[in-house]
Order: structure tokens, then sequence, then C-alpha cells
């Protein structure tokens, strides 16, 4: 029979995996919104990101981390994101001050 702390690992596992956390924006090197789109899966920060951007979008960097917790191992993937309308955007803005 096994017990509930057999089980517990396992439910954080797939908890995290499931999860995305709220993106984080940030103004990237060339003066334009960026974003870091944090998940479980690389999937679902495409998912995120695409939503976030309304559309298209450019990964600018990515990372991985694996963390173990309870024997049990999870992988984190970050994306820095930059939306393609945050471009056009900076570009009208650009004009407007000129």
């Amino acid at each position: 029979m096994s017990s509930f702390k057999d089980y517990t690992g396992h439910i954080f596992f797939l908890l995290f995996l499931s999860a995305c956390s709220t993106p984080t924006s940030l103004i990237g090197p060339d003066g334009t919104p960026h974003f870091i789109v944090k998940c479980g899966h690389i999937e679902q920060c495409y998912r995120e990101a695409r939503k976030l951007c309304e559309g298209n979008y450019e990964i600018v960097n990515t990372t991985t981390s694996t963390d173990v917790f309870n024997r049990q191992s999870t992988i984190s993937q970050d994306l820095l994101i930059k939306c393609e309308n945050s471009t056009l955007d900076h570009q009208k803005d650009l004009k407007k001050k000129n």
C-alpha cells in the first residue's frame, strides 16, 4: 500500500508542469518592450507568448533549468520574447517625435 508521502512528489511535479507564471515585462536592449515567459513545457511558453503578443513574436533568448525535489526532477523554461507589434509601435513613436 502506498502512502500519501509517496504521491506528494508526483502531485507537486504535475502541478509544476501544468502552470505558467505571469509574464514579466522589461525594456530590451533596443529600447522596445520585451517579456519573460516562464513555463514547465516549451509548448506552453509558445502558446503564452502568442497570446501575450496577440500574434507573432521573436524569441530573443531561452533558458532551461532543472530542479530536483523529493527525487523528482522538474524542468522550467524561460523565454525572452519581443512582440512583433511592439517594434511597429516603437517605430511609430520615433516618427512622432521627429
